[in-house]
């Protein structure tokens, strides 16, 4: 059955490739302080590629926000992606963030369609 999805999430990948764009992905992993010194930890950055498709997202996307991000859905300020789970380094998390529309974007949430733990495609508000 693996070998199912997996020709599946390749399926995803080529569509969306073909329809879609590739942004840039990136996580910060800060350290915590040093214990003993009080130092602050180092900061890294995690980066990686993604193949996905940007839509604007709509008020069934989100089950409870807060009034910020609310007000932003109303506003049309949150974005939703569609992202291929085979082009993905890690899985987004909230507070990755990527770059498009000449601004950076965080993500709220995301979401794997994951059928007999074969990741498809990550469904991600941002």
């Amino acid at each position: 059955m693996s070998a199912f999805y997996d020709n599946l999430a390749a399926t995803a990948l080529r569509l969306i490739k073909d329809k879609g764009r590739s942004l840039l992905l990136a996580r910060l992993n800060k350290a915590s302080p040093n214990a003993v010194t009080g130092a602050p930890g180092a900061t890294t950055a995690v980066q990686g590629t993604i193949d996905c498709i940007v839509l604007p997202a709509g008020t069934g996307d989100t089950l409870k926000l807060d009034t910020r991000l609310t007000e932003a859905l109303i506003r049309g300020d949150l974005r939703k992606l569609l992202i291929a789970a085979k082009s993905v380094p890690f899985q987004p998390q909230p507070v990755d963030v990527t770059e498009f529309e000449d601004s950076y974007w965080s993500f709220v949430s995301c979401s794997p369609l994951n059928p007999a733990g074969t990741p498809l495609v990550y469904t991600a508000i941002l």
